[in-house]
């Protein structure tokens, strides 16, 4: 916590001298690279001994139709919080489109386990708060990468803090009395990351185990990916390579 207080307070103050790099220079600062060489160094041990395991016995236990249910799950619990950031980013149809997913897939989708609103035209909207800081003009700042959370911008951390607090499903529980509302946001983020996991197995082994560098690989693809995102394009659009630490659910 401590370590990523200081990033954040760095990056921070790089993001107010108003440091953007060009979207397409595939360059970004890295001044705290020994930290965050550091930082991917436990995310990858964190990976080999708990988040590869458990998605390994995820995938091979539990059969399909479960594991497609606890996608639509953690992927219906975002989707009111990319309502509040479609139109913090002043894009009311993005926010529009996610109050009706949310409305649908809630009273015919069984609670958000079934995605019907797909089907009837209403997609998952990639909205989230460091996209939100872009449009308002924050500059990205240096990379850093966070505990748990990898690859990412002093912006994007930052908007990471700002996404929770701004997200209902986080006041819907914060306010709910039963103490098993606790648990909703972080089960369902340990579940997201399981499910992810092991549907990008074979990529993300191959990023992480197999290449000479996957500290420089991270950055690089989640840059890429990130950049085409903000820019409004199609993140996928980047050269292929896993995003290892794909931002969901929050």
């Amino acid at each position: 916590m401590v370590l990523t207080a200081v990033v954040l307070a760095g990056g921070l103050s790089a993001c107010a001298a108003g440091g953007h790099q060009a979207a397409g220079d595939g360059l970004i600062a890295d001044p705290f690279e020994p930290a965050n060489r550091a930082i991917h160094g436990f995310n990858k041990a964190a990976d080999r001994f708990a988040l590869r395991p458990a998605a390994q016995v995820y995938e091979a236990a539990t059969p399909a139709l479960v594991k497609h249910l606890v996608g639509n799950a953690t992927d219906h619990l975002a989707v009111p919080a990319q309502a509040v950031q479609g139109a913090l980013r002043g894009d009311l149809q993005s926010a529009a489109t996610s109050v009706g997913r949310f409305a649908v897939n809630t009273l015919v989708g069984a609670g958000g386990l079934l995605d019907p609103a797909t089907e009837v035209g209403l997609p998952k909207q990639q909205e989230d708060f460091g996209r939100t800081l872009a449009a308002w003009g924050v500059g990205e700042g240096p990379y850093v990468e966070l505990p748990l959370l990898g690859p990412s911008t002093a912006r994007d951390a930052a908007g990471r803090l700002g996404g929770m607090a701004l997200d209902p499903v986080s006041w819907a529980t914060g306010a709910a009395k039963p103490e098993w509302t606790d648990w909703v946001q972080p089960t369902a983020f340990v579940a997201g990351g399981v499910d992810w996991r092991a549907k990008n197995m074979a990529s993300v082994d191959t990023a992480l185990y197999e290449s000479a560098d996957s500290y420089a690989i991270a950055k690089s693809v989640w840059l890429q990916q990130r950049r085409a995102l903000i820019a409004g394009g199609d993140p996928t659009a980047a050269p292929f390579a896993p995003d290892i630490y794909e931002d969901e659910p929050f």
